[in-house]
């Protein structure tokens, strides 16, 4: 994009006031153009575009100093909605968020009479159709989450077969609004972001769930890493990526099901933890070690456990927790590990938050160019 162009610039200062009335609701026009440094007859310009376009609403009068009194902006969060999609292993959701990223409805379905992307195509298509009649609002776009490894909108590596080599830009071509396909890993990662509203930096993200991956979260992008799964840390078992010994056999919801020999979730072996206690044990000690290698390759210094098996009890984290320190030594004493609110929603929460910042925010492209305000 090229700055000096009035229309890219102009595009930029749009998206700057779309950001700070995000993220503050006690904004005039005057309190605009000088948070933004801009000047007032571009601020009105854009404002007046927003407030004919349906995003924005005059809301009531301030008093100001020595002055007339300012028009309080408020952005118009139901003026528009996106939609997000989380394909799992075993079904997917769908939901519909408002321009906040909240939820306003979502609907899930199993996969297990899907036989390609094409049927997982139009049954997601279906399903959103209902959610868009339902709400009737403008939807600015879609964004799909999967367990994938990406060439743009390609999947190159998955662990769901029926979304193989799969071209996202072809399935979704006919559908009347914009559709983009992430990584799961990514989507949870800007879930975070979003919802704890503080820099990340530094941070390593695991999802720990049915499958495992891990992502560094750096300050204008994330990185992800689909295949600390397949990390070796044992001699034997071949994994479904054909490697022998990956910690995606021992520490996974997919490993534990096959350790067990028995076609059960995390969730139905605590109930019956006893039996379960050692898969369970071993699960976390062995992605204690595999975190210490994690750290020490990426320099992060604290940990976000996400996905469902990070909901285990408080006893197996701390088996985790006092490895690293123990084996990881002094340099690993003050790590931080926390677990995230969202859990085994964060996936979909991300989508949302992703589909926003794709098809109208874009905050992350002014983080890029140190533009956004959260990150002066």
């Amino acid at each position: 994009m090229e700055f000096s162009r009035p229309e890219n610039a102009r595009k930029l200062n749009r998206l700057r006031v779309l950001s700070a009335l995000r993220e503050h609701d006690d904004l005039t026009r005057a309190t605009l153009s000088t948070l933004l440094s801009l000047n007032k007859v571009s601020t009105g310009e854009i404002v007046s575009d927003l407030i004919g376009e349906g995003f924005v609403e005059e809301k009531g009068k301030i008093e100001t100093k020595g002055g007339r009194p300012g028009t309080l902006l408020k952005l118009k969060n139901d003026s528009a909605v996106v939609l997000g999609c989380d394909v799992k292993t075993r079904s997917c959701s769908v939901a519909i968020f408002d321009l906040l990223a909240r939820p306003l409805r979502s609907e899930q379905f199993p996969l297990e009479n899907i036989n390609n992307a094409e049927e997982l195509r139009d049954q997601i298509v279906r399903v959103a159709a209902k959610m868009v009649k339902l709400s009737q609002k403008k939807v600015l776009g879609m964004m799909i989450a999967a367990n994938a490894v990406l060439d743009g909108q390609k999947v190159t590596y998955t662990t769901l077969p029926l979304l193989e080599n799969a071209d996202f830009e072809k399935l979704f071509e006919g559908c009347p609004f914009p559709v983009s396909l992430v990584s799961a890993l990514e989507a949870e990662a800007e879930a975070e972001r979003f919802h704890l509203s503080s820099s990340l930096e530094g941070t390593l993200l695991v999802n720990w769930g049915e499958h495992l991956s891990s992502a560094l979260i750096l300050k204008d992008r994330i990185i992800t890493n689909n295949y600390f799964a397949h990390m070796p840390v044992t001699r034997s078992g071949i994994c479904h990526c054909g490697g022998t010994g990956c910690l995606e056999l021992i520490s996974s919801g997919y490993g534990l099901r096959k350790q067990s020999g028995e076609d059960i979730s995390v969730r139905e072996m605590l109930k019956e933890e006893e039996k379960y206690r050692a898969l369970l044990e071993k699960a976390s000690l062995f992605l204690g070690k595999a975190l210490i290698n994690a750290l020490s390759s990426t320099g992060a210094r604290r940990i976000l456990l996400t996905g469902g098996i990070s909901n285990l009890p408080g006893y197996y984290h701390e088996l985790l927790r006092s490895l690293i320190e123990k084996e990881g030594g002094p340099f690993f004493s003050n790590v931080e590990i926390t677990v995230s609110d969202y859990k085994e929603k964060g996936t979909l929460q991300g989508t949302g938050v992703l589909a926003l910042d794709r098809f109208f925010f874009q905050r992350n492209l002014l983080v890029s160019l140190g533009l956004d305000l959260l990150e002066a």
